[in-house]
């Protein structure tokens, strides 16, 4: 993938002292663009979702963390993001990847806003298709449509945000590799089987 970003609340300085949003940026970019040229819209954003999930959590990235990390008892919000890391020595970091429309972007927001007033985590992440990419799937909000809706909410947006464009620059036709009929039935447990099967060639 090739990837752009913004920053918002955070300086570049601040930035390059994070391991954790440079380890981010570096595993987007191994990830090839999953595509079916017989589609109107090629890209299949289902693999494309697994094989960011695939390549997140085995470099230690938490899948489904609730934005409320206080004890069961206690949390009040049941909203749940899309990762997180979870060393207690390292800054909190809650990642939301996005490839549904105008609304659930604003939810996204929403959950950021609601995390730095619980005091949950200390920096967000948002990953988004540029408008490319979005193109080639249905009904996506872009990165840089997003930026003008930050730029907007500035003021009532206090947490610390990197904003993650990513486009394709390495397709892959990944059923043309499917010998073994492995995603006859579509759904998560048979992504990640095929994913993990062709790692290789569906990354760079």
């Amino acid at each position: 993938m090739r990837i752009e970003f913004c920053l918002h609340n955070i300086t570049e300085e601040e930035l390059n002292e994070i391991d954790e949003i440079k380890n981010i940026l570096c595993l987007l970019k191994t990830i090839k663009t999953p595509i079916e040229n017989k589609t109107d819209f090629p890209v299949n954003q289902r693999m494309l979702n697994r094989m960011i999930h695939f390549i997140l959590t085995k470099n230690s990235w938490k899948p489904n963390p609730y934005i409320d990390t206080r004890s069961k008892n206690e949390r009040f919000v049941g909203s749940k993001g899309d990762f997180c890391n979870e060393e207690s020595d390292k800054p909190r970091i809650l990642v939301e990847v996005e490839f549904g429309n105008v609304a659930s972007s604003y939810r996204d927001l929403i959950k950021f806003c609601f995390v730095h007033t619980l005091n949950s985590y200390d920096i967000g992440i948002l990953i988004l298709p540029m408008k490319n990419l979005g193109e080639q799937i249905a009904k996506t909000q872009s990165y840089e449509k997003i930026l003008k809706l930050i730029e907007l909410g500035k003021h009532f947006i206090h947490l610390p945000l990197v904003i993650i464009g990513i486009d394709s620059d390495s397709n892959v036709d990944f059923k043309s590799f499917d010998k073994g009929n492995i995603l006859k039935d579509i759904n998560k447990k048979t992504m990640d089987e095929f994913i993990k099967k062709y790692e290789e060639q569906l990354f760079n």
